[in-house]
């Protein structure tokens, strides 16, 4: 069973936070809580699509469940998995998928080529109804196995963007490659940025692309004797120019948790805050259960304009640190945003 608690963020400078708590039983079980990521699409019935990562394959196992929308009894289960192949494991690994439209979706793979020692990002379309799948084409490619890229779409569905980490080099500066695409998955801008920071073998980043083409990058920036935080980036494809946010917290609260959602040709980002006596991230342990696991301390909101400027940046402290909490859902309105944590 878990625990829901509702919060709302009004459009203004100002942010009031109303509570409701409720449970829910599922009948799929914890790991489709903890272990899946699940998608929910209603067309003419109801489908369920699952993607669970599975270390035996080093794969992810796609499936779709359909339901009819009058009972909601299981139709059917389709298998959208990479095929493997009898003897040893498929040079082709399942990166992301995305809805194009009704029970159609773009899934996008990597796969290395040993000869040209470059690491491929692929995509093809899939019906998630019939499991019919088109045939694969390369959207990019980039020296190295250990590059990697992250795929992500605009709301309406006009463009994609893919973020390229370079692999990790000694004594030199970390580097990305941003693409932009258009829904053919041609690359329509490009823009290659090297951050003032030494390279490291984990690199952290989350993107976001707004309806516009904008794209927004949060990453964890990490020095010798200070607590981690975020900056944020925002590529302008039109002027080809990057600009930083720094997302410091004066009073070293942290960021430990985020979503960024558009609204109106807004981007919010929204997140969690620990205390300024967390450790690295807020990760504190108490075996009596009573603060288990990361403690909260407040929400920071921010609006970033359709021109890509900081209109504000507002936080509001809870009443009591709240162990565990994580955030659920995120619903808006014409007049708010509202906050749905578990």
């Amino acid at each position: 069973m878990k625990k829901l608690i509702l919060f709302a963020f009004f459009w203004s400078t100002v942010i009031t936070t109303q509570a409701q708590n409720f449970s829910w039983g599922y009948p799929y079980g914890i790991p489709d809580e903890t272990e899946k990521k699940i998608t929910h699409i209603i067309d003419d019935n109801l489908y369920r699509v699952s993607a669970h990562y599975d270390s035996n394959i080093f794969n992810y196992i796609i499936t779709t469940d359909r339901f009819s929308t009058t009972g909601y009894e299981k139709e059917n289960t389709i298998d959208l998995s990479v095929e493997q192949p009898p003897m040893g494991l498929a040079s082709l690994t399942f990166n992301s998928m995305f809805q194009k439209k009704n029970t159609l979706f773009s899934f996008f793979y990597t796969e290395y080529d040993r000869q040209s020692k470059t690491n491929k990002l692929l995509c093809r379309d899939v019906d998630i109804h019939s499991g019919n799948m088109g045939a694969l084409h390369t959207v990019t490619e980039a020296q190295g196995k250990n590059s990697t890229f992250q795929v992500t779409k605009s709301p309406n569905g006009k463009y994609f963007t893919v973020l390229i980490e370079k692999p990790f080099k000694k004594k030199t500066n970390e580097q990305i490659k941003l693409l932009l695409l258009d829904t053919q998955k041609t690359i329509i801008a490009k823009k290659e940025y090297e951050f003032p920071l030494k390279d490291k073998r984990r690199k952290q980043h989350d993107i976001f692309i707004s309806n516009n083409g904008k794209v927004f990058i949060l990453k964890k920036i990490e020095k010798k004797k200070e607590k981690p935080y975020l900056n944020l980036y925002i590529w302008n494809p039109n002027s080809n120019e990057i600009i930083t946010e720094s997302l410091k917290q004066k009073d070293n609260y942290q960021i430990y948790q985020f979503e960024g959602v558009f609204s109106q040709g807004n981007f919010y980002l929204l997140g969690l805050l620990t205390h300024e006596k967390s450790s690295t991230f807020g990760l504190k342990i108490d075996f009596n259960g009573r603060h288990s696991g990361t403690r909260g301390s407040g929400l920071i909101v921010l609006r970033i304009s359709p021109e890509g400027k900081l209109v504000y940046n507002v936080r509001n402290e809870f009443e009591r640190i709240v162990s565990n909490l994580n955030f659920n859902n995120i619903l808006i309105d014409k007049t708010s945003i509202w906050v749905v944590q578990d």
